[in-house]
C-alpha cells in the first residue's frame, strides 16, 4: 500500500509527571501525522487542564512497552482504550489516515472524525515540522560519550567511526528521539529506539 506520509498516524507512548485521568497510568498515546515530529512542551500544555497540570512529558524506554502495556516496542496501536491510558491526537491530522493496530503487519485506515469520536481523546496541536539539520547530528555525536566524527558537507551526511549515520533525526529539549541506524543508537542511549 503506497500512502503520504501525512496519511500515516504515528502512535507514540509519553509519560507524563501525573496521570491524565484520575485512576489511570501515566502514560499516554499520541497520535501525530508521520511527516511531523513531536513537541514536548507543546504537548505538555496541550494535555494540560485548569484542575491538572501536565509539567513534564516524556519518552518512555522500550521496557515499559513490554512490562507495563504488554506489547512488543514499535507495535503500540493508536487505540489507546486497549491499554486503559488516554489518547491524545494532533489536529494536524485530517481526513482519511491510516492507524496502527497493534502489530508490525496491521493497519486500519479510517477518517480522523470516526477515530476521535471512536476513542475519547484530546485534541491538541503539539506537532512540528520534521527537521534533519547538520549541526543536530554534530550535537548528538559530541553527547556521545565525546567520540570522534566527521561531516561531508557537500551531502550533508555524517560519518561515525566511518560509518554513515542513515538516521532521521526527531529532536527536542535537549533529547534524542529517532529512527537512527539501530547500532548507533545502542551505542548513544544504551537501548534501541522506536519512536
Amino acid at each position: 500500500m503506497q500512502v503520504e506520509l501525512n496519511s500515516i498516524a504515528k502512535s507514540l507512548l509519553v509519560k507524563t509527571n501525573k496521570p491524565l485521568q484520575h485512576g489511570l497510568k501515566p502514560y499516554a498515546v499520541v497520535i501525530i501525522p508521520a511527516d511531523k515530529n513531536l513537541d514536548l512542551k507543546k504537548l505538555a500544555k496541550a494535555m494540560s487542564t485548569k484542575d491538572l497540570k501536565i509539567t513534564k512529558v516524556s519518552i518512555p524506554k522500550e521496557n515499559v512497552m513490554k512490562t507495563v502495556f504488554k506489547v512488543k516496542p514499535g507495535s503500540m496501536a493508536a487505540f489507546a482504550s486497549l491499554y486503559k491510558i488516554p489518547v491524545v491526537v494532533d489536529k494536524a491530522l485530517k481526513g482519511t489516515v491510516v492507524f496502527s493496530a497493534g502489530s508490525f503487519t496491521d493497519s486500519i485506515k479510517m477518517k480522523v472524525t470516526d477515530f476521535v469520536k471512536l476513542e475519547e481523546t484530546i485534541l491538541g496541536e503539539f506537532s512540528v515540522a520534521l527537521t534533519t539539520n547538520i549541526f543536530k547530528y554534530k550535537f548528538i555525536i559530541n553527547i556521545s560519550r565525546g567520540n570522534e566524527y566527521k561531516e561531508n558537507e557537500t551531502h550533508k551526511k555524517v560519518y561515525y567511526k566511518n560509518r554513515l549515520i542513515d538516521g532521521k533525526v526527531i529532536w527536542f529539549d535537549g533529547n534524542l528521539y529517532t529512527f537512527w541506524n539501530s547500532i548507533f543508537l545502542d551505542y548513544i542511549q544504551g537501548r534501541s529506539g522506536t519512536y
